[in-house]
């Protein structure tokens, strides 16, 4: 027995030895793991992004919004006017194109609020002895903690939306659907906020006296004096009375009357040159 111990105890003191060192090396190894788990968990830096992450919101945009027109013919898809249907759709949806521009523009100034805080905390911010209290030597080192925390940062750090692409898809289908034709056109937010722009600047000359003039047509004219009769709503003279008759803005376009049959009547040459440009919000007119 004795000579049988002898012969294999080297056997046996080789195995104990790997099986020690396959138990140090598990210890070290869930020892390195506990120390990275800490650092992506409870990391000074990474927990300082965190609280910026949840300090700064940014408004959520739809980065790719897609509209499709369908034309009634080869011709009106070839005569398509890009620049005119955006301002009609602009019309329409004011509101979702202005929202859309509005929320890029905050993400801007936010974004660079947040990439101001961010730098600060993790290059400013950043100390050596920190990471060396959780380093365990041949175990894991400090830089090795805090290129793994640094990491974790990255992947966490907010990327906002600053800008969008909408794209407008216009065809036509023959009837027969042998031939498709296709057109398609891209906006981004700057293209979008120049048609916010130019749609403003039509509205405003809506509201102007001369564009309100401008819709003073002829047929326009003949339908207010035919619903009055012919006659001045103030006198009732005509043209048979030797009257020569106006089509009046009750509300001056000067005072921001609109060019709209509630808004209009007949008069002579005499009560219109004397009613002239006035106007009583709260009276008779």
């Amino acid at each position: 027995m004795e000579l049988f111990k002898k012969i294999f105890a080297p056997v046996v003191q080789y195995y104990e030895k790997i099986k020690a060192e396959e138990e140090e090396r598990k210890r070290r190894e869930d020892l390195r793991k506990q120390r990275i788990a800490y650092i992506k968990t409870n990391g000074k830096y990474i927990s300082a992004v965190r609280n910026l992450n949840n300090s700064i919101g940014f408004k959520n945009i739809e980065s790719h919004p897609r509209f499709k027109r369908t034309c009634n013919s080869k011709a009106q898809l070839d005569n398509f006017n890009i620049d005119n249907h955006m301002l009609l759709t602009i019309e329409d949806s004011s509101d979702y194109f202005t929202g859309m521009v509005k929320a890029v523009q905050y993400n801007r100034k936010k974004h660079n609020q947040y990439e101001e805080q961010y730098k600060k905390i993790l290059y400013n911010g950043y100390n050596s002895k920190y990471y060396s209290q959780y380093a365990v030597s041949t175990v894991i080192e400090a830089n090795e903690l805090q290129t793994i925390e640094m990491q974790e940062c990255k992947k966490i750090k907010k990327k906002p939306t600053e800008d969008f692409t909408i794209e407008l898809i216009v065809c036509y289908t023959s009837p027969q659907g042998r031939n498709e034709y296709t057109r398609t056109y891209k906006f981004d937010c700057a293209k979008i906020e120049y048609y916010l722009n130019e749609y403003q600047k039509l509205q405003k000359n809506k509201e102007s006296a001369v564009y309100q003039r401008q819709l003073m047509t002829p047929k326009l004219r003949y339908e207010i004096m035919k619903r009055d009769k012919f006659k001045c709503t103030i006198c009732g003279r005509s043209q048979k009375d030797g009257a020569k008759l106006h089509v009046d803005h009750i509300k001056p376009v000067s005072k921001g009357g609109k060019t709209i049959e509630s808004n209009l009547r007949t008069l002579c040459d005499i009560c219109n040159l004397g009613k002239s440009n006035s106007y009583d919000p709260y009276g008779l007119n």
